[in-house]
This record gives C-alpha cells, structure tokens and sequence, in this order.
C-alpha cells in the first residue's frame, strides 16, 4: 500500500468488523517539524493480549480464507521508514 489514504480505510475496516460503531480520525499537520499525526480510535470489541503480540506478523489474521494479513504491519513498516517511534 504506497497509498496512505489506503491504510486509513484498511484500519477502518478492521474497526467495522471489530463491530465498532464509531471511529473517530483525527489528523495534525505540523509543518514546523515536518511530521503528519494521526491518531485513529473505535469503540470495536479490541484485541487480547495475544493478538496483539501477533498483530505485526505478517502471515497472523483473523480473518477466514487469507493466509496474510498486511495492512498493519505495511502500516508500522512506513511509519519507522518515516522516523516515528
């Protein structure tokens, strides 16, 4: 995904079939310190412990009929790619 726009939507989707019902995006240009915050939170049903120890594998998914699941750790990859934390 070279697309942010798109690992936006994939994130949004996740939080729809976590059976979220609200999904608030906020999002801080500052171009004083050439950085671009986003920050993303849902009411969705959230992760055990395990799977978020998983979360960044790439071959780990819930999801039935894929044997990947990229969005999240596409997403991190370009976030440290970026310099963030």
């Amino acid at each position: 995904m070279d697309d942010l726009s798109l690992h936006l939507l994939d994130i949004a989707e996740n939080s729809i079939a976590a059976h979220a019902t609200r999904i608030d995006v906020g999002i801080i240009e500052d171009r004083g310190e050439d950085e671009l915050i986003i920050h993303i939170s849902d009411n969705g049903i959230g992760m055990d412990e395990c799977m978020r120890e998983k979360v960044l594998d790439p071959f780990f998914t819930t999801k039935p009929r894929k044997s990947v699941g990229l969005g999240l750790p596409l997403s991190h990859r370009r976030r440290r790619r970026a310099g963030a934390a």
